[in-house]
């Protein structure tokens, strides 16, 4: 009906318009909607126009591209790892994570209080045994320096144990606190290091290079993030790690080996010499040459900022030979913030060429005159000093509000969303729920522990040996019984049987008697029989004689 209405009127009113070529004007639709029609000489039809303007659609934002899940760590507090020494190492929480492994903290089983660090590497995935061999180098370097009686040890861990599962290796270590890049950047907040804390860190840092290197060892890799410190009461001492690419220098006659023309860049370039980013083999002048730049960089973030600032790495390494070459000329225009002293260290580790033996003690010279010179006291404490405790008692708290989290969200999703009171519908599943928790207050009560109970393979078979044994108890009782009544019996069918051979004997020695005189007797009437029979002849032959 509407829509017949609405044909006539707009009929109407276009024969209207033809005699004057002015618009209309605009007149409702009778019994229609509240809208308008607006109508144009030229067009012989109207179309409808709504008196809200049509929402201008939003454009949409773009998707924010999803970072990649990082991968689960490769092994889980409270998990139990049997070395095949036969310890055993109870996984207590990470440590770090990196490219190419983790650290974990563990504590022996039996012991728990003796603290070791493990490092994890997953095996070769598909054969390509090539790509995971990092672990496998650390500890040959490990291995090494407990074959050298003049190692000195000061500076590197220990490695107590070793061993391989089906889906990762590992090694376990000396547990120790924190990186220096850790304990600069976050314990310390990147405050500025006290001068008698960065000359300790030169100081130890070079010796540990310079004690690798006469073991036969290049790093490679000298960057603040592979030296740490220990645990107290060892933190003052720093300790040097990661000898993933590390590589002997030496043929075993004791000569260097010979530069290699070509080889594949390894390690960071940060803090990479100028040979190894020209793809040239290392030397121990490019250890020496890292450790500089690590040390810029504790005077000052900013001091290797005049190569890192570009992002190719041609001009990085243009700038870094601009820095080796010229210190004094970006010292003097104050590119580089550093005492003075580091130029001629610079110059020093410059005119070093592949093969040749760092200049150790000229180094060490120069450092130490510096000391003297600047009056730095050696003997006050390491700006870290008492900062592991804090961090340790912040580590705990962060664990509690995590499982408590955990704990949380376990609760909210017993919560039933329709009625919202935590009770489930079903009286069975809440008397289930209840039978659940008097179990686990049971096991709580049971276990050492009052967060979870660990029931190992030991326990296990403790348990199991311990059934089986007095079975085996029982079966030997029984035996033995059966035993006692099989040997009893024995013994008086022996006793039966030892009586009648008696008696046998007895009646055989009665028969051989018999027979005996029996034979005797026969032999006595032979003999009669023979003498009468010899005597009967005689008295026949005066017969005879008579006769004749």
């Amino acid at each position: 009906m509407l829509m017949a209405q609405l044909f006539l009127h707009s009929f109407s009113l276009f024969f209207s318009t033809r005699s004057s070529p002015s618009f209309p004007l605009l007149s409702p639709i009778p019994g229609g909607s509240p809208s308008r029609l607006i109508f144009s000489p030229r067009l012989p039809y109207a179309h409808t126009v709504s008196d809200k303007a049509e929402k201008k659609e939003k454009p949409k934002a773009p998707k924010k591209e999803k970072k990649p899940a990082e991968p689960p760590d490769m092994l889980q507090p409270r998990q139990l790892i049997a070395a095949h020494s036969g310890k055993q190492y109870l996984v207590e929480h990470i440590l770090g994570k990196g490219g190419f492994g983790e650290v974990y903290q563990v504590s022996l089983y039996k012991h728990p209080e003796r603290k070791f660090a493990m490092k994890v590497e997953q095996n070769a995935l598909d054969g390509k045994e090539n790509t995971m061999l990092r672990l496998k180098v650390e500890i040959y370097v490990f291995e090494q320096m407990a074959q050298c009686k003049t190692f000195d040890h000061t500076h590197f861990v220990k490695m107590h144990d070793k061993g391989i599962t089906a889906k990762f290796k590992y090694y376990v270590m000396d547990v120790i606190w924190a990186s220096l890049k850790q304990i600069c950047q976050e314990t310390l907040a990147n405050k500025p290091l006290s001068p008698h804390t960065i000359m300790h860190i030169a100081r130890q840092t070079l010796k540990s290079i310079r004690q690798l290197h006469e073991l036969g060892f290049l790093h490679r890799d000298i960057k603040w993030h592979n030296f740490a410190v220990g645990l107290p009461p060892k933190d003052s001492t720093i300790y040097m790690l990661d000898f993933g690419i590390a590589r002997p220098y030496r043929e075993k006659n004791g000569n260097v080996r010979v530069a290699r023309e070509k080889v594949q860049f390894l390690g960071t370039v940060k803090y990479a010499s100028v040979r190894s980013m020209n793809n040239e083999d290392q030397g121990r002048r490019d250890d020496l040459e890292s450790w500089v730049y690590m040390m810029l960089e504790l005077y000052h973030p900013a001091n290797l900022m005049f190569f890192m600032r570009h992002k190719e790495i041609p001009e990085i390494r243009k700038h870094k030979e601009i820095l080796m070459e010229n210190p004094q000329s970006l010292f003097d225009r104050g590119s580089l913030t550093m005492p003075r002293v580091y130029v001629h260290i610079i110059a020093e580790i410059e005119k070093m060429k592949y093969a040749d033996e760092p200049t150790y003690a000229a180094i060490e010279s120069i450092l130490d005159t510096y000391t003297l010179r600047e009056k730095i006291n050696m003997s006050l404490t390491l700006d870290w000093k008492g900062k592991w405790e804090v961090e340790e008692k912040k580590r705990k708290e962060v664990e509690a509000k995590k499982k408590e989290e955990k704990r949380d969200e376990s609760r909210k999703d017993d919560i039933d969303p329709i009625r919202g009171d935590g009770r489930k519908e079903s009286k069975k599943k809440d008397r289930k729920k209840e039978r659940r928790k008097e179990s686990r207050k049971k096991r709580k009560k049971q276990s050492r522990n009052d967060d979870e109970t660990l029931i190992t393979m030991e326990e296990m078979l403790a348990s199991k040996m311990s059934k089986v044994g007095k079975k085996y108890e029982e079966d030997q009782d029984k035996n033995a019984s059966k035993m006692s009544k099989v040997g009893k019996k024995y013994e008086e069918d022996q006793e039966k049987s030892v009586v009648g051979i008696a008696e046998m004997e007895k009646a055989q020695d009665s028969k051989d008697k018999d027979k005996d005189k029996k034979d005797k007797d026969k032999k006595d009437g032979d003999k009669k029989e023979e003498k009468a029979s010899e005597a009967a002849p005689d008295k026949k032959e005066p017969a005879d004689a008579k006769k004749k």
